[in-house]
């Protein structure tokens, strides 16, 4: 995984949890000893990974290692997942033997159809596939077995070698499990999605779009995943009330405020009336879209707000 950006990004906590034992899923790992260490307690002590995958010439006991001096360089580890092992009977195995006999375009598809019926996690198509794309590039085939496939989290991962950006979508993917795994743990309804930005995704937030704000944000140090704050930050960010655009579908604007900072757009099928006291807040845009707009009374904007009218 040297060189992946999402794990340059995701750095070690939940989210990298998330990410490398429910999709990333290596077939092989070599760990040593900083490594090592690194992720004993976000990856390699926990029940998932000792379920997954087997150690290759060493039986470690990872709880014991874990608990270990830190700073002992000696130490390498290999594992290989056992879905992937040879002697394995996982539909991932059996469909890569397959294409490594005879790679078509229609196995693919059959490959996924089949799956899709058995409502099955099917991340394993994309993965193997993936091992291919040489070879599908070779033939001029690559396109046809791109456009199979539904999930934009696939999609990205096979798309990667062509688009810098593609592990973005990973990474968002992996943001709203995360998100609601959360809400299932909590039982707390979340009613908004927050744009999470940053080296650090899961402790940094951006308030100019969310409208939303926590004490202290900009000084946040970077000094690694933390849980407890995950947990925090989420919990608030689900909790919090987060201000509405105004609804003009009844044809009349008034005694409103449009947020600031807001994107909104108010959508109106016959003639809009704006009545009093319609204010847009600072930085503010609206995007006003109604066959007609009769101006009772001026809009009150602010600083850097802006309307925008559409005639459709």
């Amino acid at each position: 995984m040297l060189g992946s950006p999402i794990m340059a990004k995701l750095r070690n906590g939940p989210m990298m949890t998330e990410y490398y034992l429910n999709y990333g899923l290596p077939d092989l790992i070599e760990a040593h000893g900083p490594w090592v260490y690194q992720y004993c307690n976000s990856i390699f002590s926990t029940k998932k990974f000792n379920n997954l995958y087997s150690q290759v010439g060493s039986q470690y006991d990872m709880i014991q290692v874990c608990s270990e001096n830190k700073n002992k360089q000696s130490l390498m580890i290999y594992w290989i997942r056992k879905d992937i092992k040879k002697d394995s009977n996982s539909s991932e195995r059996k469909f890569l033997d397959e294409l490594q006999n005879k790679l078509t375009v229609s196995r693919i598809k059959e490959e996924i159809s089949n799956c899709n019926i058995a409502a099955e996690n099917c991340s394993y198509i994309a993965r193997t596939v993936y091992k291919f794309i040489d070879e599908l590039r070779a033939s001029n085939e690559f396109e046809m077995v791109y456009s199979l496939f539904m999930s934009e989290t696939d999609k990205a991962l096979l798309r990667g070698w062509r688009d810098g950006k593609a592990h973005e979508v990973i990474i968002d993917s992996v943001q709203n499990k995360l998100f609601h795994t959360l809400e299932r743990e909590s039982d707390v309804k979340a009613e908004f999605n927050v744009p999470f930005t940053g080296p650090h995704p899961e402790i940094e937030e951006n308030s100019q779009r969310d409208f939303m704000t926590i004490y202290g944000e900009s000084e946040m140090e970077y000094i690694g995943s933390n849980w407890g704050l995950t947990f925090h930050l989420l919990k608030w960010i689900m909790e919090a009330s987060h201000p509405s655009c105004p609804d003009c579908s009844n044809g009349r604007l008034e005694e409103v405020v449009f947020p600031e900072n807001g994107r909104c757009e108010c959508n109106c099928t016959d003639t809009l009336i704006i009545g009093r006291n319609v204010t847009l807040k600072n930085g503010s845009i609206v995007t006003i879209n109604a066959p007609k707009v009769n101006i009772e009374y001026p809009f009150y904007v602010e600083e850097n707000a802006v309307v925008k009218i559409v005639h459709p």
